[in-house]
């Protein structure tokens, strides 16, 4: 077995700039306010900042699209008047969206909603960063042809080992793929991207 197995914890990484980000969200990166004049009643602002912190582990390895997930909320969002909209330890509810990037294996998370303190309403929020843990997976092999001038493993986001030959004129790459794990507890330090509207409120 060549390439030695090795865990790479990255504590916190930061997902704005990085197209490397291992965990990030269906939701898009800019702030939406446009929505907030047209609002009658209680609402947390768009571009809110909040953390949660997983129920249970997500891994790339182990998770599959469509896997639902909760995380725990560490402080109440409020709305403009300082009433508590949804409460610290409200949970907040989502899906694995993808485990796999063009760039790298990464988690791609689809926010859904949150209990309120009036009921359940939708969520639309990015990653802004995350106590993710990148390690290096089991071996996978590629064939390819001889003289094949091509990398498979950076493409699927690992590092590839020429392994040798092999029939009909192939070779075989070995290639160990980038997985991401997120424990239970893990942190995820994200922004509302769209205001958090109350079940109570009206948008006119």
């Amino acid at each position: 077995m060549r390439g030695p197995l090795f865990l790479c914890v990255s504590c916190l990484v930061l997902a704005a700039g990085c197209s490397m980000a291992p965990v990030t969200s269906t939701s898009g990166r800019s702030i939406h306010t446009s929505a907030e004049a047209r609002i009658t009643g209680p609402f947390v602002a768009a571009g809110t900042q909040f953390t949660a912190r997983l129920d249970r582990p997500l891994d790339t390895m182990a998770s599959t699209r469509g896997e639902t997930f909760t995380a725990v909320l560490d402080h109440p969002l409020v709305d403009q008047t300082g009433r508590a909209i949804v409460p610290a330890g409200a949970r907040l509810t989502g899906r694995v969206d993808s485990v796999m990037g063009v760039n790298g294996p990464r988690l791609r998370l689809d926010f859904q909603g949150v209990q309120t303190t009036a009921g359940f309403a939708p969520i639309e929020a990015r990653v802004d960063a995350s106590t993710a843990q990148t390690y290096l997976g089991p071996p996978r092999y590629v064939a390819q042809p001889y003289g094949f001038d091509s990398w498979y493993g950076p493409y699927y986001g690992g590092y590839p080992y020429p392994y040798g030959g092999g029939p009909s004129g192939y070779v075989y790459d070995e290639y160990r793929p980038r997985e991401v794990h997120l424990p239970a507890g893990a942190v995820l330090r994200l922004t509302l991207t769209h205001p958090l509207i109350a079940p109570s409120a009206n948008v006119q």
